[in-house]
């Protein structure tokens, strides 16, 4: 399932673009919480691109073996 459809051009953005994207999404989400929100909140979506990454990773690899 497609949450968001690439032709509303978030990925097709480049790398720069994208890198802007995140900054401002940082700084907006934690302009109203305290230092240990902040931390907790980060941590909690760095363990969410982490989970990403690994289906990924194992994805490709299973990709990589069919061909």
């Amino acid at each position: 399932m497609n949450y968001i459809d690439s032709k509303c051009g978030f990925f097709s953005a480049g790398g720069n673009e994208f890198a802007l994207l995140s900054s401002l999404i940082g700084i907006v989400l934690t302009k109203d919480l305290t230092i240990d929100e902040q931390n907790s909140l980060g941590n909690f979506l760095v363990g969410i691109g982490q989970t990403m990454m690994t289906a990924a990773a194992q994805n490709q690899v299973i990709i990589d073996e069919q061909r």
